[in-house]
């Protein structure tokens, strides 16, 4: 079987994360799997063995450009990450033309926003000034269309429910759990001087996550002055408070530099990494945080067994320095969303996406989902609370024997779904039903 992936996201690589990982099955049964992507995507795909080529200039010249690349490796399918990229992007092809390319086409959907139309609303743009006048993706609002029926539907798990949905087929991106050997994983944790009983926490943040807002630091003029990771640095300081041991916090990719600290508490910090070198980091380490529910590396941390911490928040700015919130919030962080608030107007709203919130554009895809029940949810903001789960994630052997049971029986979940071989079968048994 030989396959076609067209990547079509600049900013974002967990579509492509998954699709390499989708991939990969398909090289491992003996088929052939080549990509299309962005330039700068380039080297972290071809790092991963597989034949690449990058998307032209225009997207005008992307039909024929793809055609082209068609005709010269005769694909039996052709796979989209994922199609709704390019409405939330500059498109690199006219949505219009991947539906008429004469074989078989899939795409991803890997939120679970088919079959839409579907409204996506960005907080951290609601109240920019340049929220109409930016390129696609940085708009506060986005209409995705409804699916073309022409394309076969794939739910990427983990994240996506794992079940079988009418019109789309559910396909796992791991046939087995992660797994890193204790001596890989001691070299890993060495690079960093970690000591013996010295916990690795390791938090990462997407380069359109950072971007979105610098936007809006930018309006104040502050975009060169303005770090999110600086802020997130000093709230985990405030939650690492609640751990007696020592424990070090590594921050991984673009603007995520940590200043070092000291004591008990250390920080560092690493520019992007390629897959193989992030994917042995993350299962090497003791912790795992984000504030992103749909985060690609928080489903990676629960296939290889990593308790994963997703920061979410309810908390509400009333505009005048004070806020509503469902828990006891303490001074120093008040302080901190104030100064937060001041450097980024608008930046402080209810979200299970930072900087996008997605409460109401989620629901469908996290309502009665397992995803959830394998991972830890917590209010950023509330600091103590948020302190005294990561202790016990860290420190109480009862509570972190429990998130591992939750976690082993998803991860038999997910890889018991039907596989990328399966589910290419499917999309080409689907073509020619609609014929």
């Amino acid at each position: 079987m030989k396959v076609l992936i067209l990547s079509l996201s600049e900013y974002s690589l967990g579509e492509l994360h998954n699709a390499i990982f989708f991939a990969r099955q398909v090289r491992d049964s003996g088929g052939e799997v080549f990509f299309i992507v962005p330039p700068g995507h380039e080297k972290y795909t071809r790092e991963t063995g597989f034949q690449v080529v990058i998307w032209q200039n225009k997207s005008t010249a992307n039909e024929g450009f793809v055609r082209q690349v068609i005709a010269e490796h005769r694909p039996d399918v052709v796979v989209l990450a994922d199609y709704y990229n390019l409405f939330l992007e500059k498109p690199v092809i006219n949505p219009e033309l991947v539906i008429k390319l004469g074989i078989p086409v899939a795409t991803f959907d890997s939120m679970n926003f088919a079959p839409g139309p579907t409204l996506l609303e960005k907080e951290i743009l609601r109240k920019s000034r340049f929220g109409q006048t930016f390129a696609k993706g940085l708009q506060f609002c986005t209409q995705l269309p409804a699916l073309p029926p022409e394309l076969a539907v794939l739910h990427t798990c983990p994240v996506n429910k794992p079940v079988q949905q009418a019109g789309a087929l559910t396909v796992t991106l791991y046939k087995e759990p992660l797994f890193l050997s204790a001596g890989r994983r001691a070299e890993v944790r060495s690079r960093f001087g970690l000591a013996p009983g010295e916990k690795l926490v390791m938090l990462a943040k997407a380069t359109w996550a950072h971007l979105a807002v610098k936007i809006r630091a930018m309006e104040q003029s502050r975009a060169l002055r303005f770090s999110y990771g600086h802020f997130l640095q000093q709230l985990l300081q405030l939650y690492m408070q609640e751990i007696p041991s020592p424990v070090m916090v590594l921050g991984v990719g673009p603007q995520m530099e940590f200043n070092r600290g000291e004591g008990q508490l250390r920080f560092a910090s690493l520019p992007f990494l390629g897959l193989e070198e992030y994917q042995e980091l993350l299962l090497a380490a003791d912790l795992f945080i984000s504030d992103n529910i749909t985060s690609c590396s928080v489903a990676k941390a629960i296939m290889g067994g990593i308790p994963a911490l997703v920061l979410t928040s309810a908390l509400i700015s009333n505009g005048d320095g004070t806020y509503q919130a469902p828990f006891d919030l303490q001074q120093p962080v008040q302080s901190l969303l104030q100064k937060w608030e001041k450097a980024v107007p608008g930046s402080i709203f209810p979200f299970l996406v930072y900087p996008f919130g997605w409460h109401r554009e989620l629901a469908p895809l996290l309502q009665d989902n397992p995803y959830r029940e394998a991972l830890v949810e917590t209010e950023m903001f509330d600091a103590r609370g948020t302190g005294k789960i990561i202790a016990s994630m860290l420190l109480d052997e009862e509570s972190k024997k429990a998130l591992a049971d939750r976690q082993s029986r998803y991860c038999q979940t997910i890889t018991a779904l039907p596989g990328a071989v399966e589910a290419l079968q499917w999309v080409m048994q689907e073509k020619k039903r609609r014929l």
